[in-house]
């Protein structure tokens, strides 16, 4: 028979704190009712499961430190700062709480384990090196200018992740009237002639020319039919929505960041990333040239007798080979490398004259 007495020594012997386990900043208690004897040796029950709330119950997750690209600030990159995390050491504290249960220790005090945040502040500041940059120019046209600072409006910012491939096209999306672009001259199959988007080959271009610049791997580009006036032969780059992109590869090691700048009659691409060990030079050679065909004249009487409105100037077709020549950051020429071949047609000049 249990009197009232024997039940409250009962409780009071199974109520007793055995064990007090410290972990960081919280405490634990374990009780006698919490552990068993076997063979010979006190044991906490369930000790794995115990150890493991205790675990969870502290653990402190790291945080990354995170970067902010804001081209177009005087201070382009921000980074805000992580931090480690940490937790208690599982196997560590299995073995310390057996042996405090065993060698009438009354208290334990969990060693820590830091984690390691994945991305540091001093990793991210790595990858805002400018790599290179570039600049062509244009005359003012107005509808020009404007598909020329859209399209850098959409490019600008853009960042590509390590071992991804970027797409012009996709950044910059479709060109068409409900998205602001205006028509503008374009060069189709050989001819200089109105199109929506007029101007965003130029984009595409000094995109291309910074990527080469900055040792990129260029995965995709296509040289327009005719000769254009912004950059040296076999360095263009001519872009189509859905049929022609310019693509590259980031084999960098770490973000590629890209911003474009715009003012009256200049495009400007910088391409940022990790600290180059080596630089690039581009050269332009033109093995072959081919005069125009003789000049078309077409008669209005929108204009005064006799009075003339060149719509077009003449232009020599060109065959040319594109190189890259590389250099050591000491200026040791380390090779040079044909990159390109390309076969540009002639431009016939074209004339208004009034009646």
């Amino acid at each position: 028979m249990v009197t009232a007495f024997n039940f409250n020594v009962i409780n009071a012997l199974a109520s007793n704190v055995v064990l007090t386990v410290h972990a960081f900043d919280k405490t634990y208690k374990i009780y006698s009712y919490e552990t068993s004897i076997y063979n010979g040796k006190r044991v906490l029950n369930n000790a794995i499961e115990k150890v493991e709330e205790i675990y969870y119950d502290t653990l402190i997750k790291y945080k990354n430190a995170e970067i902010t690209f804001n081209p177009n600030q005087s201070e382009k990159f921000k980074i805000k700062k992580g931090r480690n995390g940490k937790q208690i050491d599982k196997n560590a504290l299995l073995v310390d709480i057996s042996n405090a249960l065993n060698n009438n220790l009354n208290e334990v005090t969990a060693k820590q384990v830091i984690i390691e945040r994945e991305v540091t502040e001093k990793y991210l500041s790595s990858l805002t090196n400018l790599r290179a940059r570039f600049t062509t120019y244009y005359n003012p046209v107005e509808e020009r200018a404007k598909n020329i600072a859209l399209a850098s409006s959409y490019l600008s910012g853009a960042t590509v992740n390590e071992n991804e491939e970027f797409s012009f096209n996709k950044a910059v999306g479709e060109r068409t009237e409900e998205r602001g672009f205006l028509k503008a001259k374009i060069i189709l199959d050989g001819e200089f002639i109105e199109g929506v988007g007029g101007g965003v080959c130029q984009v595409s271009t000094t995109t291309y020319n910074a990527l080469l610049l900055s040792g990129l791997k260029i995965t995709e580009q296509h040289a327009h039919s005719l000769p254009v006036s912004y950059v040296e032969p076999s360095f263009d780059a001519m872009v189509s929505f859905g049929f022609s992109d310019l693509k590259f590869y980031n084999d960098t090691g770490g973000k590629i960041f890209i911003g474009v700048s715009t003012s009256e009659n200049s495009v400007t691409v910088s391409i940022y990333g990790k600290k180059m060990d080596r630089y690039y030079e581009r050269v332009s050679k033109t093995i072959e040239e081919t005069p125009p065909l003789e000049r078309e004249v077409i008669y209005s009487s929108d204009l005064k007798p006799n009075e003339t409105k060149v719509l077009q100037y003449a232009k020599n077709g060109v065959k040319s080979e594109g190189y890259l020549i590389e250099y050591s950051l000491n200026g040791e020429r380390l090779k040079t490398k044909l990159i390109r071949k390309d076969s540009y047609k002639s431009v016939r000049e074209k004339v208004l004259v009034g009646k």
